[in-house]
C-alpha cells in the first residue's frame, strides 16, 4: 500500500499527487542539477540525497560561487517547466 496522498475519481481510480522538484547545488567549483518527483518537500530532499549517492545527476563547471561554500536550492516545478 502506498503512503502517498491520493485522490479518487468517480470511477474509483486513485491518482497520486506528485510534484517535480529541481535541486541545484554549488560546491567546489561545480554546479549539480537534479530533478526528482515526490509527494512532499521532505520526500524530495531524501530522494535528492539518494540520487547524489547513486551519481544520478548532471554536473558542470561553475566559477561564479566561492569554492569554500556549499549552496543548495530547490524549487517546485509547475507542469514540468
Amino acid at each position: 500500500m502506498s503512503t502517498y496522498k491520493g485522490i479518487q475519481n468517480q470511477t474509483n481510480e486513485v491518482y497520486y499527487l506528485m510534484t517535480t522538484y529541481r535541486f541545484l547545488a554549488f560546491a567546489m567549483g561545480q554546479k549539480i542539477k537534479c530533478e526528482v518527483q515526490a509527494s512532499s518537500d521532505q520526500e524530495a530532499k531524501e530522494l535528492f540525497v539518494k540520487k547524489l549517492g547513486e551519481g544520478d545527476f548532471e554536473k558542470s563547471p561553475e566559477g561564479t560561487y566561492r569554492k569554500d561554500l556549499l549552496i543548495v536550492t530547490y524549487e517546485e516545478l509547475k507542469h514540468g517547466s
